[in-house]
């Protein structure tokens, strides 16, 4: 009986990773709003809807204060296929391409392919240059 119960709860783990995995594989590279639930040593969990994902320690720019309950925008990095630790969505708000997803979004004319950038160099938490 204990066997089956194990077996019955990890395809119901299986099938909860593969419904999260086809929901986020289109949006990898797109920019989403999070609030932030939780700090983890390994850095800060995110709440999507109803799923966490992690904000790691080296994809937060240096010198900048999330507190916990606040929304903020992220970028969503990497999907995982089966979870790592507790989580399948790893995001990020430190590379060149949330910084590059950003200005697509508050810029119209960015969005539209009027105005094309070309280059983005950044220094997480120091300066960004958008070319």
């Amino acid at each position: 009986i204990i066997a089956a119960k194990q077996i019955i709860s990890a395809k119901i783990r299986e099938l909860e990773h593969m419904a999260v995995y086809n929901e986020f594989k289109d949006r990898k590279g797109a920019i989403i709003i999070g609030a932030v639930h939780k700090r983890e040593r390994a850095g800060m969990v995110i709440k999507i809807g109803e799923i966490m994902g992690l904000l790691p320690n080296e994809n937060i720019p240096a010198g900048e204060t999330i507190k916990v309950g606040h929304q903020i925008r992220v970028l969503v990095q990497d999907v995982l296929v089966a979870a790592r630790g507790d989580y399948q969505i790893i995001l990020d708000r430190a590379s060149a391409d949330f910084v590059k997803g950003l200005i697509e979004l508050e810029i119209p004319e960015v969005y539209e392919g009027i105005v094309e950038i070309r280059k983005i160099v950044r220094t997480a938490g120091y300066k960004t240059k958008a070319i």
